[in-house]
């Protein structure tokens, strides 16, 4: 295999990069030249300047609290991906080199540079020039026989090729200090070295070797390496001057990905190019940004979410697929070689799901990105704009790369399991409850500062995990209060449609000539189509975002309720009602996905209570209201006035709602994203997209969640709604207006209920988490037997009063009905709160899915 760094002798009259030095007497250069490497650090972390990167830097702290996981495709880790494995590396030779290098320390160094096995430092290495984590030896510092033994360790480690690449990125940034002139910061040692676990033939251990343009994390057990993640830049990438001249690295990275990307047929090349421009105005905010620019998985992305994009490998010629595997294995060139050989062929036995998407152009000098992705690697490729040199735009002499192993992979992380025989957890050693800085990181200050508008200035808003990171949402949390309520209210309009005409089931008989038990029919009708309307919403809002689909359906409801208004048939109101049901379905089921990607999980049950509120007093709120309307003006104002209210949501939701579909990598759309609609995911749909959300039956803790909830939501509210029209005009002799009042009972049990599922469910999850463990989703659901009770409680007071009361009218049947509705709400907040917390990101699926149990049984339990 052909080494990525060759030798030439450029003409410096000649070389790109030389047009683009910069002013070294302008401030930042005198100041640098002041100043010594941690110094250099506390002035950037003290001043916050440029608050670009520090933004970043405190949105990489907050990174680094949360667990490890894995940077996953769609916020789920696959397991059985790695195993423990015989690669051959020359482990006894790796273990000599690391013995020479402790030998050669002082005790004081020795304490320094050695940390756990586990410890959560693993994850604290950094590309940028600034020392934000000075953990371990730094080489520059050293003396030269110690320098000289790390050195040996990474030849040792690395394969030849591997080793010389090393070397060469080194060289250049050292090339880079002497162009501007701040050696002390960036010179050819500038890089920092720290041990994890104890060096041995038998027992995990590894090492960490970090700095500007050069990182590398590697884990050894036994003949087993694993090399992930690790960074590799350059800027300039070529020594056009001095000693090294002609070094020059990541050419064959380069020229490989441009030669797959002009050889892919025409209809290829407009799928894998996903933007074409390398800042494109097509991208959401956040896409990009100042630092990483278009990478997606840098230091401290340890646990982002990178939807698959671009075009699928498989689906290409088998000689194009030769060349992805030509570029996999240049990226995997720091392996040794039987190592190398034994990854190369676990990536392409994945090709059938392996991704390769571009962003920019593809003529022989263009600047470009590419990303290869599969389930088992991660490989980026991107030319940058200027940090040093005065480029504004990306150029090719500027280079970032980088790859990872996903779904738990980097770090050795899915090997320590499988790992028997030993007393250690292989977990991170993290106090989650503790507020200190984790070690290595002592000399910084805990930040007082608002993160979110830093990361905002930053547009590094990263939404991977939606389970804890949300509060980094790039709206404040004005806007997204308002626009939960949008959806809510929207929500509430479903169920409140299907519930309209409650009060107004004898006015239909007589209007079309037909029974009571038939007009109601009108009902479990809209409560059918209310259930598997969602499944056809569901991919569109995946697709195309949220806020499109909710105008979409209030357009569509408003003209589904005019026709009703006019219907001149019973089948025509029938079709009519189908329709309406059909568009005003979305919110009741995507509200779940609205939460979960604008809230944190601390907050969530509260903020999902909202939303569930709304859906449940949908039922009793409608005909409560239109009692009055169908005794003063007829029922078929009813309809008139759900068009009207449907007209004023789609002015309110058009200048106020907000769209929370979020890409990783991505953020919100601008401002002018509210006149402009266009496609989120470009992961194509596909037929089995719309009946997705049923494969979470195999899901049990999401099936039981759902049925459970849908058997309270039938009896609790379902139940009592639908008796009362009907028992009530008959046994008591009650007009619309009458009967409508009832419903007060069932409103005020919902709202007691949502207070005491909503409100006092965080408070219990949060009593676990101040005890200093965090909580799994299963701890919410001790308070949902107090819902159960409730609802069987005042089921059973409803029916037994009715049956004692004769002909007399009294209010304890209402007293049962708010009595249920209140162990209803607490099991619906609860229920549906513990689903998205189990699948996060999945909040929009289930959201369908438990939308289709419950209506769906809210359509059979009335026929009984």
């Amino acid at each position: 295999m052909s080494p990525s760094n060759e030798k030439f002798f450029p003409d410096t009259h000649q070389t790109p990069f030389r047009e683009f030095i910069p002013d070294l007497s302008i401030d930042r250069f005198t100041s640098m030249r002041k100043q010594d490497a941690y110094e250099y650090a506390d002035a950037f972390k003290k001043d916050g300047n440029p608050p670009w990167i520090h933004g970043l830097y405190l949105h990489w702290r907050e990174l680094l609290a949360e667990p490890y996981k894995g940077v996953t495709n769609d916020g789920n880790v696959r397991g059985d991906l790695y195993k423990l494995e015989d690669d051959d590396v020359p482990i006894e030779r790796i273990v000599r080199a690391a013995n020479l290098v402790i030998s050669k320390m002082t005790q004081e160094q020795k304490t320094h540079s050695h940390y756990h096995i586990d410890s959560p430092e693993w994850r604290t290495w950094s590309n940028p020039e600034f020392l934000l984590s000075p953990k371990g030896i730094r080489l520059d510092e050293i003396n030269q026989d110690l320098r000289e033994a790390v050195m040996g360790l990474l030849e040792a480690s690395l394969s030849p090729e591997g080793y010389e690449k090393a070397v060469a990125a080194m060289r250049i940034n050292g090339f880079l200090g002497e162009i501007i002139q701040v050696p002390t910061i960036m010179n050819e040692f500038s890089y920092n070295f720290a041990f994890f676990g104890s060096v041995s033939l038998e027992s995990p251990w590894g090492f960490s070797f970090y700095g500007h343009h050069l990182c590398l994390n590697a884990f050894f057990y036994k003949r087993q390496m694993i090399l992930s993640p690790w960074f590799t830049g350059a800027e300039p990438n070529i020594i056009d001057e001095g000693q090294f001249s002609g070094t020059q690295i990541m050419r064959r990275e380069e020229s490989l990905g441009l030669q797959l990307m002009q050889s892919l047929p025409e209809e290829f090349k407009s799928r894998a190019q996903i933007y074409r421009l390398m800042r494109d105005p097509a991208m959401p905010r956040g896409r990009w940004n100042h630092d990483d620019q278009r990478h997606l998985c840098g230091a401290y992305r340890d646990n982002r979410v990178v939807p698959y994009e671009g075009v699928h490998v498989s689906d290409l010629p088998m000689e194009l697929q030769d060349l992805v595997t030509q570029i996999a294995s240049e990226y995997l060139l720091y392996l040794p070689e039987q190592a190398r050989r034994r990854r190369l062929s676990q990536i392409r036995s994945w090709y059938h799901e392996t991704y390769f998407c571009w962003i920019g152009g593809f003529n022989d000098d263009d600047p470009f990105y590419y990303r290869l992705q599969s389930p088992v690697v991660i490989i980026e490729f991107d030319h940058h704009s200027g940090v040093f040199l005065t480029n504004k735009e990306p150029k090719r002499f500027h280079i970032h790369t980088l790859l990872r192993m996903p779904n738990g992979g980097d770090y050795g992380m899915a090997l320590r399991p499988q790992i028997t025989g030993k007393n250690q957890n292989y977990e991170w050693f993290q106090d989650i409850a503790s507020d200190s800085p984790p070690q290595g990181e002592k000399t910084m200050a805990k930040p007082v500062v608002d993160h979110s508008e830093q990361h905002d200035e930053n547009n590094s808003v990263d939404l991977g995990n939606l389970d804890d990171n949300v509060e980094t949402f790039d709206h404040p949390k004005w806007k997204r209060t308002v626009n939960l309520l949008l959806v809510s209210f929207h929500s509430m309009m479903a169920t409140f449609s299907a519930a309209a005409i409650q009060s107004g089931f004898v006015d239909i008989a007589e209007d079309f000539h037909i029974s009571v038990q038939r007009a109601s029919y009108l009902t479990s009708l809209f409560i059918v189509v209310l259930g598997a309307a969602p499944l056809f919403w569901r991919p569109l809002g995946q697709t195309y975002g949220r806020r499109p689909i909710f105008l979409i359906s209030l357009v569509g409801s408003l003209v589904g309720n005019i026709g009703c208004a006019k219907s001149p048939s019973y089948g025509t109101m029938g079709l009519c009602r189908a329709i309406t049901a059909w568009f005003i379905s979305p919110a009741a089921s995507l509200g779940s996905a609205v939460v979960a990607e604008s809230f944190a999980k601390k907050d969530r049950a509260r903020y999902m209570g909202v939303w569930t509120t709304m859906v449940t007093l949908g039922v009793p709120l409608a005909p409560f209201i239109f009692g009055f309307v169908t005794v003063r003006v007829g029922y078929r104002w009813t309809y008139w006035i759900l068009a009207i209210i449907n007209a004023v949501q789609f002015v309110l939701f058009f200048f106020l709602g907000l769209e929370t579909r979020h890409i990783p990598g991505q953020a919100t759309l601008g401002k002018s994203g509210y006149f402009t609609f266009r496609r989120i995911d470009p992961t194509p749909i596909r037929p089995v997209d719309f009946i997705a959300p049923l494969g979470l039956i195999t899901r049990c803790n999401v099936v039981i969640a759902a049925v459970s909830y849908s058997t309270a939501f039938l009896w609790g509210s379902v139940t009592t709604t639908f008796e009362i029209p009907q028992i009530f005009p008959e046994t008591y002799g009650f007009n619309n207006q009458q009967v409508g009042l009832q419903y007060i009972g069932i409103i005020l049990g919902t709202l007691i209920g949502e207070f005491a599922g909503g409100f006092f469910s965080d408070q219990w999850m949060w009593r676990r988490q101040r005890r200093g463990r965090k909580p799994e989703p299963e701890y919410r659901l001790w308070l949902s037997y107090f819902g159960y009770l409730l609802v069987i409680c005042g089921v059973v007071v409803f029916f037994v009063q009715i049956a004692k009361s004769g002909t007399e009218w009294n209010i304890t049947p209402i007293i049962g009905a708010a009595i249920a509705a209140v162990g209803n709400q607490i099991v619906t907040t609860i229920m549906i709160t513990y689903a998205v917390d189990c699948y996060p990101s999945e909040s929009a699926a289930i959201g369908v899915f438990i939308t289709f149990i419950r209506q769906t049984l809210g359509f059979i339990g009335p026929f009984w």
